[in-house]
């Protein structure tokens, strides 16, 4: 039988939020944002996400903060291994999102006994060029041979683009990667969290390719984006997927060193609901405070717009990173 899975040991941290306990900055925000719309007054996702699922429906766990290369937006762990035995033996579905440098034939090979079992590869764009400026130089065609290497092994693979304004004019040569290896293109959008902020205002794209890429969208169903880009509805065309924010309502993230987010890209010291060195994902999840704040937050500015049944006033985290508010409206809004 394997060993559990342990976390690695918490450095010290100035916030050290529990269950029980809300920061006042992220108190304050959430506070701010008025009250939620009535789940009976609701419309689309939004009543059926009201107050959160009681579990999860996915959980993004980043086992890992080391990395091979540096990504100047953002499988190097040697407990991998011991990690997708434990989730087997649970009979969870995973899906690990890789760069792809690492993977060997030999790797491939062993994976295979891990089932069902999803990759994500990520290309930031669709010639060396484009991509190499953000991941680094060598990165396109090291992760284009562990795509050779899954596809060998017939592995069930999605190739992940983050969006940006070079990328956005890639979109079809990007299609027609994934295609050639027998994968899915999922396309998500860029936030400014991390070392996301840094880069922001010269990466995101821009309202008139966010116009284009809607129609592109359109005509290419197959595409996959999760809840990326529910705030493009606001053009008046309805894409496919959550019209609103699954964030602590859907899912959540767990951090190498235990701390639980509202999602992957809400990493913010001041919006962690708790610590599984400390709590059950359980207690976390159906008891902690930040969550509860989260899940009844209101429209903000946005809550008067005759667009907002359809967005939802877009992407909490892309508000706080860039003003460090969430009553306002996101930044990349289609309709400012």
């Amino acid at each position: 039988m394997a060993e559990f899975v342990r976390f690695m040991e918490r450095s010290n941290r100035s916030v050290d939020a529990k269950v029980g306990t809300v920061h006042p900055l992220a108190l304050a925000a959430m506070q701010q944002t008025g009250e939620i719309v009535s789940q009976q007054k609701g419309r689309g996702s939004q009543r059926f996400l009201q107050g959160g699922l009681s579990a999860p429906m996915t959980v993004t766990w980043e086992i890992t903060a080391a990395c091979n290369i540096a990504c100047i937006h953002s499988f190097i762990y040697p407990g991998i291994w011991q990690v997708l035995e434990r989730c087997t033996m649970r009979e969870l579905v995973m899906c690990i999102s890789t760069n792809g440098t690492l993977i060997t034939a030999e790797r491939a090979r062993r994976l295979k006994q891990f089932a069902p079992l999803y990759f994500q590869v990520s290309l930031d764009g669709g010639i060396p060029q484009t991509n190499d400026s953000i991941r680094g130089k060598g990165v396109f065609d090291r992760a284009i041979r562990g795509l050779e290497f899954l596809a060998a092994e017939n592995h069930s693979l999605t190739v992940n683009s983050v969006l940006t304004r070079h990328s956005f004019y890639e979109l079809d040569l990007l299609y027609e990667i994934a295609a050639s290896y027998n994968a899915k293109l999922r396309v998500t959008r860029l936030r400014p969290s991390g070392r996301g902020q840094d880069v922001w205002a010269d990466l995101h794209p821009t309202q008139e390719q966010y116009s284009e890429f809607t129609d592109w969208l359109m005509n290419r169903p197959d595409v996959l984006t999760a809840d990326s880009f529910f705030h493009l509805n606001a053009f008046g065309t309805t894409l496919a997927g959550l019209d609103i924010c699954g964030a602590a309502t859907a899912t959540c993230c767990i951090c190498p060193e235990g701390e639980v987010y509202p999602c992957a890209f809400f990493q913010a010291p001041e919006f962690e609901a708790g610590n599984l060195h400390e709590l059950s994902f359980r207690e976390i999840w159906q008891n902690s405070l930040l969550f509860d704040y989260y899940r009844k937050m209101g429209g903000g500015a946005c809550s008067g717009c005759g667009q907002y049944n359809v967005c939802h006033g877009g992407c909490p985290a892309t508000k706080w990173f860039v003003h460090q508010k969430l009553s306002i409206k996101d930044p990349e809004c289609v309709l400012i």
